[in-house]
Parts: C-alpha cells; structure tokens; sequence
C-alpha cells in the first residue's frame, strides 16, 4: 500500500470534526453534567454558534461517531438525583471517622452524556 493510500484510509477511519463538532466535544468534555441543545448553544454563542440547528447538527454527528451519547429525558432526571444523593453523602461524612476528604469529594464524570 502505498504513502497516499495509507493516508487516505486513515482519513475515512478517523473523520476529521468540523469547528462547531470540535467546539461542541470540548464544551460536553469539560462538563461536569449532562447538557441540553440550548444551554449547548447559550454556552457557545460567543464561538460563533447562531442556531439550535448548528448544534443539533454538531451533537448528531458526534452521537454518530461514538464521541457522545444522547440521553432519553428521563435520564437527567437519575443524574438529578444520584447528585443529590451525594451531596447528602458528603453531608453526612464530616460524622464518620476514618474517610479521607478526597473520598468525600469524588463525584461521576458525565462529560460524554448530553439531554435531549
């Protein structure tokens, strides 16, 4: 196989994400919770993004390529409570002797997951 064949099978291996796919992936990877399209787009007005489609678009790309996934709407409502729970765990562990501080801390990472 040659230099350009290898290139281009990497390139439909691997596709390339478009500005608004790129900007979208950082914003979900650097949130600590589900998000929905227009809190997506109210995030990132000042990265160019102007309509729900642009992100619907972005979101559905990435959903497709396995870079995020679409929760049904009953979804954020465990994600609700599991928070809840913790916070109330977090509470409750000043009383219990022998936990580390950074054991009381922890907390999911629900930067791959997005609301509808």
């Amino acid at each position: 196989m040659s230099t350009s064949e290898t290139s281009l099978s990497k390139k439909i291996q691997s596709p390339t994400l478009t500005k608004n796919q790129k900007i979208v992936l950082d914003l979900l990877e650097n949130s600590s919770e589900p998000l929905k399209a227009y809190s997506i787009l109210a995030s990132l007005q000042k990265e160019g993004l102007k309509s729900p489609l642009q992100v619907y678009r972005a979101l559905d790309k990435l959903v497709e390529l396995g870079k995020s996934i679409k929760l049904k709407a009953k979804i954020p409502l465990l994600f609700a409570i599991t928070r809840i729970v913790q916070i109330l765990a977090i509470l409750y562990l000043p009383f219990v002797k022998n936990v580390k501080m950074s054991e009381r801390l922890k907390m999911p990472n629900f930067s791959r997951a997005l609301a509808n």
